[in-house]
C-alpha cells in the first residue's frame, strides 16, 4: 500500500533520530510523540498553504448572490490535531453586504476561528462528557491540544447553540406540518418525557427530558426491545416542552409508525401535552411511579416498614399488576372510611391527604393502568428510558458539585450530549461542512 511506503521512510528517520540523540527507552514515546506531531503539523501548514496557491478560485460568490472581491494572501497560525501550523490564504470580500470569507478556512472547517475543524469536533466530544475543567486536561494530556478554559466554553456554546437553533427550526417546521420524518417503517413508536432539577443561577429549575424510541420485535426475538433511542432536554414552559416532543417524534418517522405510545408519570402537563399532539397514542403511567403510589399509601396509613404497609401494598400491586384499577380504588375507598369510622384523629390528618390525593391519582389515570392489557398487547408499562436519561443525560453532565448554569451555557452542552447519546454525531460533523461556492 502506498502509506506502508512513506511509513518505512517515516520509521528509518525516526529510528535514526533515536540513535543519533541516544534517547533512553522511558522518555522514547513522548520524544517521538512530539517529534511526530511537529512535524506533521509543519507538513500539514506547507501542503495546505499550496493547496491554497493551486486551488483557490479566481471568484466566489457571496450568499447575497454579488461576486466577491479576492484580497492578496496573509498569514495564520492554526490549531490541528497536530497542533499549531501556519497557513497562507487568500481573503474572499463582498463589498455590498461587508462580510469576507477565507476559501481555505472554510475547507479546514474553522468557522472563524483559529481551530481545524476536527480539533473543534474534539473539543465538543470532550465536554459533552466532561465538565470544562476535566476537559482541558484530557486534551492536553491525551491529545496534546491546550486551551484556555473559556475557549471551550466559547467552543461548545458555538456548536451546541448551532444545533440548538437547527432544533427550533425543526419544531417550528414540524408544527407547520413542513418537517419531513424519516421513511423507515416503525412498528411502535415511544414517546416519553419528565424533569429533572438542575441548578441554575436563579435557583433549582426543571429540565424536561424527551426520549423517543423504537418498541419492536428484532429479528430472532420473541419480546420487544428498546431501540434507537433519542434525547433532548431544556429548561422551558409545557407547550414548549410539547412541540419539541411532536417535532422529534415526527423526524423519528411517527406518521409511519403503526402505533403511537405515550410513557409518563402522573403529571397533569405530559397528557396535556400527549392529547394535543397525538390524540391517537396509546397512553400509559408508568408502572414504577404507580407502585410508589402505593407505597406512599402504606407507609403512611400503616406505619414506615411495617409488617401491615408491607402486606397492603403487595396485594394491591398484584391487583394493580393484573389491571384491576377499579378494585385498587375501592380497597383505598373502604380503607378511607374504615379510618374516618373508627379513628377521630383521622380527619386532617396526612394518612387522610395521602389517601384522597392517591384515590384520585388512580381514579383520574385509570385507564392508563390497564397493565395486564398493555403486557398482552406487547407494550413498555416501564418508563425506565426516561428515568435513566434524566440520570445520565442530564444529571450526569449538570449537577456536579459546584455548578451553576444558566440556559445560554446549558442548552449548547444537552445539544451536543443529544448529538453524542442520540447516535446523531452527524450533526455535529455536519456544522464544518464549507457553505461557499466559486462564482
Amino acid at each position: 500500500m502506498q502509506d506502508s511506503r512513506y511509513e518505512e521512510r517515516i520509521k528509518d528517520l525516526v529510528v535514526e533520530c533515536l540513535r543519533e540523540e541516544r534517547i533512553e527507552v522511558g522518555e522514547a514515546e513522548e520524544r517521538v510523540r512530539r517529534l511526530l506531531l511537529g512535524a506533521g503539523a509543519k507538513a500539514l501548514g506547507e501542503r495546505w498553504t499550496q493547496q491554497a496557491a493551486e486551488s483557490e478560485p479566481q471568484r466566489l460568490s457571496c450568499e447575497c448572490g454579488r461576486e466577491m472581491k479576492r484580497r492578496p494572501r496573509s498569514s495564520k497560525k492554526v490549531l490541528t490535531l497536530l497542533g499549531n501550523a501556519r497557513i497562507e490564504r487568500s481573503y474572499y470580500w463582498c463589498p455590498q453586504c461587508r462580510g469576507g470569507v477565507f476559501w481555505l478556512d472554510e475547507g479546514l472547517g474553522c468557522r472563524g476561528r483559529t481551530q481545524t475543524g476536527k480539533v473543534q469536533e474534539c473539543v465538543a466530544l470532550v465536554v459533552a462528557e466532561q465538565p470544562y475543567g476535566g476537559g482541558q486536561r484530557l486534551l492536553s494530556r491525551l491529545a496534546g491540544l491546550d486551551f484556555a478554559q473559556c475557549t471551550l466554553e466559547s467552543i461548545a456554546k458555538d456548536l451546541g447553540g448551532e444545533l440548538e437553533r437547527e432544533r427550533e427550526q425543526e419544531i417550528e417546521k414540524a408544527m407547520k406540518g413542513q418537517l419531513q420524518g424519516e421513511a423507515k417503517a416503525v412498528g411502535t413508536l415511544c414517546v416519553s418525557t419528565d424533569a429533572v432539577k438542575v441548578p441554575t443561577r436563579e435557583g433549582w429549575q426543571d429540565a424536561k427530558v424527551v426520549a423517543t424510541f423504537s418498541y419492536d420485535v428484532s429479528p430472532g426475538g420473541s419480546q420487544p426491545q428498546e431501540a434507537d433511542v433519542r434525547y433532548s432536554g431544556r429548561v422551558e414552559h409545557c407547550e414548549a416542552v410539547g412541540e419539541r416532543m411532536y417535532a422529534q417524534a415526527v423526524k423519528q418517522g411517527v406518521h409511519n409508525a403503526e402505533r403511537v405510545v405515550v410513557l409518563g408519570d402522573g403529571a397533569e402537563w405530559i397528557w396535556n401535552q400527549a392529547q394535543k399532539h397525538f390524540p391517537n397514542a396509546v397512553e400509559i403511567v408508568d408502572w414504577f411511579h404507580a407502585v410508589q403510589h402505593l407505597w406512599e399509601v402504606a407507609n403512611t396509613v400503616f406505619g414506615q416498614g411495617s409488617d401491615q404497609a408491607r402486606e397492603w401494598q403487595h396485594n394491591r400491586e398484584a391487583e394493580l399488576w393484573e389491571g384491576h384499577v377499579a378494585v385498587v380504588i375501592d380497597r383505598m375507598r373502604k380503607l378511607f372510611w374504615s379510618l374516618r369510622r373508627r379513628d377521630k384523629q383521622f380527619p386532617g390528618s396526612l394518612a387522610e391527604h395521602v389517601l384522597q390525593t392517591n384515590m384520585a391519582y388512580f381514579s383520574g389515570h385509570a385507564k392508563r393502568m390497564d397493565y395486564a392489557r398493555l403486557r398482552r398487547e406487547q407494550l413498555p408499562i416501564g418508563s425506565g428510558i426516561i428515568e435513566s436519561a434524566c440520570k445520565h443525560y442530564v444529571a450526569q453532565r449538570s449537577k456536579r458539585s459546584g455548578m451553576q448554569w444558566n440556559t445560554q451555557g446549558l442548552h449548547p452542552i444537552l445539544e451536543l450530549r443529544s448529538a453524542l447519546l442520540s447516535n446523531e454525531w452527524h450533526r455535529v460533523t455536519n456544522l464544518f461542512t464549507p457553505r461557499i461556492i466559486a462564482a
